[in-house]
């Protein structure tokens, strides 16, 4: 009886103590808002605190200066979910747009893996290809908000198919491209049909090149599940399926994905190796050590803005 009694003052005290805080917040929101600001920066202080484990030195060598006739891979291009929307979802974050301004002398192409405008219109996408002037090479692996996230038929998929692309009107995903001596295959992750069997048949019939990129952006392999922003439409892929795959291949394959680092809780970028397969994962969420892949004279490496 006296166990009961305890439990049930305990019980009391607990939402009275609710109550009250939450009668202080409602009549206080710079209270409240002040709590949720710190929980967020103390959330911020400890995600980028963290070091991406770079198991056998899979991942690629960081730089901090960009070599010149360099190829970007550039990943959630708008950035943060509210940042975008303050900024009433037009154009990319500004951190990305002025990183090409400060290196402009010293890109050739640039390779969207995805999310490069979170709500896209013919007018938003021309106007996002009026700001790369000059002879740089623009191509976009299509992300969800690209083309549409919930259904395969959708309208952003036709206001992508019919705006004038830079470089790559009229070409069907996936397909191959040679920049920088180095082959790339852009694919698309939100196609009704699943793209990866088409793109290791690419791969498999490929004789020229040792080194190949696949560019897309969602993640296949599970092992990556946790750095993903989400799950494509396809859901994630179990790790053997790549092992079984690539064991046998003769080439260095490395999937480069966008679909990463939107939010405070995923790494900036994160690296798996299965079999001869590379997987490596990084995104713009407007936040400290935001990741880019670069390549350069056929070599990869990475690259905090």
């Amino acid at each position: 009886m006296i166990n009961l009694k305890r439990k049930s003052l305990t019980i009391f005290l607990i939402v009275l103590a609710f109550n009250i805080v939450f009668l202080y917040c409602y009549s206080n929101p710079k209270y409240f808002f002040s709590i949720i600001n710190n929980l967020e920066r103390k959330l911020k202080k400890e995600f980028y605190s963290q070091k991406t484990n770079n198991p056998e030195g899979i991942c690629p060598k960081i730089i901090s200066n960009l070599p010149k006739n360099s190829t970007l891979i550039i990943g959630h291009a708008y950035g943060s979910h509210r940042n975008s929307d303050l900024r009433g979802n037009v154009g990319i974050a500004p951190k990305v747009y002025d990183f090409y301004l400060k290196n402009i002398e010293r890109i050739s192409s640039i390779i969207f893996s995805g999310d490069v405008l979170k709500e896209p219109s013919i007018k938003k996408w021309k106007d996002f290809y009026s700001k790369f002037q000059g002879d740089i090479k623009i191509f976009i692996a299509p992300g969800n908000h690209d083309i549409g996230g919930k259904v395969f038929d959708s309208a952003l998929r036709d206001v992508f198919t019919i705006i004038p692309h830079k470089n790559q009107a009229g070409l069907n995903f996936p397909f191959r491209l040679i920049l920088n001596k180095s082959l790339f295959i852009i694919g698309d992750s939100n196609s009704e049909k699943d793209s990866l069997e088409k793109i290791i048949s690419m791969i498999e019939k490929e004789k020229e090149f040792e080194i190949i990129y696949v560019v897309i952006h969602h993640a296949f392999p599970e092992g990556l599940s946790q750095a993903a922003n989400a799950p494509g439409k396809h859901n994630f892929i179990k790790d053997s399926y790549f092992k079984d795959k690539f064991e046998n291949i003769n080439k260095k394959i490395i999937f480069l994905y966008g679909d990463g680092g939107a939010f405070p809780n995923k790494p900036r970028f994160k690296c798996i190796k299965l079999a001869n397969s590379y997987h490596m994962i990084s995104g713009i969420g407007e936040l400290k050590g935001d990741t880019i892949f670069v390549i350069n004279n056929k070599n990869l490496y990475r690259m905090e803005i």
